[in-house]
């Protein structure tokens, strides 16, 4: 139907007056009339005298996609006006085929499978960034922070009130908000009065987005291209200070150890908090005392066979809100990486067997409180400040019936500061420091962990010609102080690895060294903007001694990389095609030693069909790859040309039904690594209340130069064993959202996972660096008189005697079984105040052997030990 629609919307474009003109449609103004104590019932119907009166409605809306500035069918208007309390805006939308409205109750923040119509305030005019207060026409309210690069914070939350209403008789729905606006952070000395503004409406059944004020598709900046807002003069001082106290009892039930004191079986455990949020004229000031950070959401489970850290993701409101004020990133490094504050202690107590010895489990170390700093003022000064301390974490511990307490993690500061100057939103320079101070008056924590850490940046952006150029660079500087023992261990860890053989002669690791310092950055430049065609050039760094992983995140150092990429946007409809972009990739890296490092050439297409179906596909060539990580700070390792594709597909994502497949496959041309992913997902709405998501992620690595282990032979000798890896990896994931009003919902998730893995062909890495794969390796001969043993059945280990020298190392082979799930009822008893109940299943295990069939593994999953966590939260929002 809409392939249909859209050609016709093709064969009208030759009448003038289809089209809106682009001076007309691009940067409109609307004017907002101040009212004195407005009274309307927020009910969505428009009824109010206020409402009816025909003056300061806007100009109808166009149409922005799949046709750019196409005068649409159903008309669209709103209307906004304001008082000494709240921010008004009404919707009136037109609907003339009113039997495919969509009108599904979602949860909040839910935007994508609905009929939506929105209002973005760039209040600070700055071009920087906006926040967006949404409905949905099921009632569900979405409110988000989106960034000038279109990068969207959904985790921001206001206290706000928006309800829909559908008149079926004249084919129309209405959309009614009230938005406090003490919600909002604005200049009020502001005599000028000007803020960005962005009105939309979101027409699922034709695919089709309509704009009061255009925003070109391929544009030079989202919020930079926003209409204004004029008329907002005569503001109220903002007074807002809000409170959210609350209160949490936890019941946890696992698996009981046998003669321990402390893992009994079951625990009861309560707490109370409270957070403030504090409006300091420009500013917002948010403080929390004794947080929760239990996590509703659980982290997905994942199996990492590398020496770098896993990523994931932030999703704790206190960290969540106003982020975008504290990001600095060079790529996938940030100097402020949230997780890192309440995570779970560094140090394990040493020697518990369960049996005569016995451990307290800490998950987390707890936070006493928190601050944080953030907005923006009337000069266009950006400020986010955050400081928070945890607490000093012990664990009791037990040996041989005597008990004491051991100091996991210390009493510790983490402090970031943001400042951001923007001129017009063209030139924009910042600026970041960050800072982690632990007390250390413990030997043990003292010779394993980074007393001082700091960190520096700086960030200029100056765009050119309307935004089609731009200039961007960015710098950091780091410096970690400890203990010798602390640096020592700092130095060969993973992300610096400066034991590595190829690395002796420019790093190698200093056993005296109490401070360790490097520094990292970028500049790039090119063309974006309003135009088909866009063309980047940058260079990055990241020197050997350069660490942002006690404040920040990092996965690993030592290298100078070049990247040039060319991109085509299509402009408009072509074909049957809704839009359309190809990029084409070059990156070159070196390492501190200027060793090539690393050399591919990607290609990239993507696009979305006119009845909003999308493809993609990733090919990408890498005709060099040295990898100095793998051998766990042994010699380098030269991998032989591979090819990796990723290739993506979905059907419209705003269709009851609808599915995706996303599939990867890495390899090089002989085979010797080759790894397939397979991952297709499935979304069903059913009637107006229940969401269900089933995702299924299937991959098969097989890998010839896996690695095995590290082994030492009678004369100290290091040997570096790898194995062909034979690896099968299932997951699958199943949500359920039943949301029976817009404010209360029950959600299920659940995720079996199983990833299991046998090795064979073991071999000792050799001349790493030869351009031959066979020169690489030595491979154990088996057999009689073989150089390496079978697999002793007493200790699961191998043997190997080669050259007059003999070691072991144990059998890599593993089954990991994880199952994690929870259901959380959320209902949103009044603006701002929610009561939660939840439970969380958790079974996990990691067995060292191979079980090959998925339905064995499940049969052992679901016999695992359990853990079960019932939880009751209540909190409650007011304000003074």
């Amino acid at each position: 139907m809409c392939v249909f629609v859209c050609c016709g919307y093709i064969c009208l474009a030759q009448q003038e007056d289809v089209f809106i003109p682009f001076e007309e449609a691009y940067k409109r103004v609307y004017h907002a009339k101040k009212y004195d104590n407005v009274n309307i019932v927020v009910d969505g119907k428009l009824d109010e005298e206020i409402w009816t009166n025909p003056e300061g409605w806007s100009e109808d809306f166009m149409v922005t996609t799949p046709v750019e500035r196409l005068v649409p069918r159903s008309k669209t208007r709103a209307k906004i006006f304001f008082d000494n309390k709240y921010l008004y805006c009404g919707y009136w939308c037109q609907e003339l085929e009113p039997e495919k409205m969509n009108r599904f109750i979602a949860e909040r923040d839910e935007r994508n499978i609905n009929d939506v119509v929105a209002i973005a305030l760039d209040t600070y005019h700055d071009f920087r960034a906006a926040i967006e207060f949404a409905v949905a026409l099921g009632g569900n309210k979405i409110d988000l922070v989106v960034l000038d690069d279109l990068d969207v914070n959904l985790s921001w939350n206001a206290v706000w009130e928006a309800r829909t209403h559908i008149n079926w008789a004249d084919s129309t729905w209405t959309a009614e908000f009230r938005i406090p606006l003490n919600q909002i952070r604005y200049n009020y000395k502001d005599t000028v009065g000007i803020w960005g503004l962005n009105l939309r409406r979101n027409v699922r059944h034709s695919n089709e987005m309509h704009k009061w004020s255009l925003i070109p598709r391929p544009n030079p900046g989202h919020v930079y291209s926003f209409g204004e807002l004029h008329g907002m003069v005569g503001l109220p001082k903002p007074k807002g200070i809000e409170f959210l106290p609350y209160t949490m009892g936890k019941f946890r039930s696992d698996q009981r150890i046998e003669g321990s004191p402390y893992q009994t079986g079951r625990a009861w455990n309560g707490n109370a908090g409270i957070d403030a949020k504090i409006a300091l004229s420009d500013f917002t000031m948010d403080v929390t005392i004794n947080p929760d950070y239990g996590q509703v959401e659980l982290d997905p489970s994942v199996m990492n066979l590398t020496a770098l850290e896993t990523f994931y993701e932030e999703k704790r409101p206190f960290f969540l809100e106003g982020r975008h004020l504290l990001d600095f990133k060079n790529g996938n490094d940030m100097m402020f990486y949230t997780r890192r504050i309440g995570s779970s202690p560094s140090y394990r107590p040493q020697g518990i067997d369960n049996i005569n010895s016995f451990a307290e489990t800490k998950e987390n170390i707890p936070i006493i409180g928190a601050l944080k700093l953030t907005g923006t003022n009337r000069s266009g000064v950006s400020l986010g400040i955050i400081s928070s301390v945890t607490a000093p974490t012990y664990a009791k511990v037990t040996r041989s019936g005597a008990e004491n307490s051991e100091l996991l993690e210390p009493l510790t500061n983490y402090s970031a500061i943001r400042v951001r100057k923007n001129w017009k939103g063209n030139t924009l320079l910042g600026g970041m420091v960050t800072s982690v101070n632990r007390n250390l008056s413990n030997d043990i924590l003292q010779n394993n962990l980074i007393r001082n850490a700091f960190t520096a940046g700086v960030d200029f952006t100056q765009y050119f010609a309307d935004r089609l150029y731009y200039v961007d660079f960015k710098g950091m500087f780091s410096s970690l102080h400890g203990s010798k023992e602390a640096i020592t261990l700092l130095q060969q860890r993973s992300t610096h690895y400066y034991q590595r053989q190829s690395a002796q002669d420019y790093l190698g690791v200093d056993p005296n060294r109490t401070s360790l310092s490097g520094t990292s950055g970028w500049i790039e430049m090119g063309r974006k903007g309003n135009e088909k065609w866009s063309f980047t050039e940058s260079f990055s760094w990241s020197s050997p001694g350069f660490d942002l992983n006690d404040m920040g995140y990092m996965r690993s150092t030592d290298v100078y990389s070049n990247k040039t990429e060319i991109s085509y946007r299509q402009k408009g409809i072509w074909k049957n095609m809704r839009s359309n972009s190809l990029t084409l990739t070059q990156e070159n890296q070196w390492n501190f030693g200027r060793t090539a490092i690393h050399n591919s050439l990607r290609f990239s297409w993507s696009t979305q069909f006119l009845n909003r179906m999308q493809f993609s596909i990733r090919p990408t060539y890498g005709w060099n790859f040295i990898d100095g990580r793998l051998l766990r700070g042994g010699p380098d390792l030269q991998y032989d040309p591979y090819v990796f594709t990723s290739v993506s597909f979905n059907t419209d994502k705003s269709q009851r039904v609808s599915a995706q497949m996303d599939y990867s496959n890495d390899q090089n041309p002989g085979k010797k690594r080759n790894s397939h992913t397979l991952k297709p997902s499935l979304t069903l709405r059913l009637g107006n209340h229940i969401y269900i998501v089933g995702e299924y992620a299937f991959t098969k690595n097989d890998n010839s130069v896996e690695y095995v282990a590290r082994a030492t032979d009678e004369n100290q000798n290091l040997h570096y064993i790898m194995g062909y890896i034979h690896q099968k990896t299932h997951g699958l994931t199943l949500k359920v959202q039943a949301n029976l009003t817009p404010d209360f919902s029950i959600q299920f998730y659940g995720s079996p996972f199983t990833s299991t893995a046998t090795y064979d062909h073991f071999k000792e890495a050799t001349d790493t660096r030869s351009k031959t794969y066979e020169n690489r390796f030595h491979v154990f001969t088996t057999g009689a008189g073989g150089e390496i043993s079978d697999l002793s059945a007493a200790n699961n280990m191998y043997s190997v005697s080669r050259n007059g020298e003999n070691y072991s190392f144990r059998n890599p082979n593993f089954s990991f079984n994880e199952f994690r799930s929870n259901i959380v009822a959320r209902w949103e008893y009044r603006p701002g105040s929610t009561l939660y109940f939840v439970w969380e299943h958790t079974m996990s295990n990691r067995d060292p052997y191979y079980m090959s069939a998925w339905g064995d593994n499940l049969d052992r999953m679901f016999g695992l030990p359990s853990t079960n966590i019932f939880m009751i939260k209540l909190n409650y929002w007011f304000s003074l």
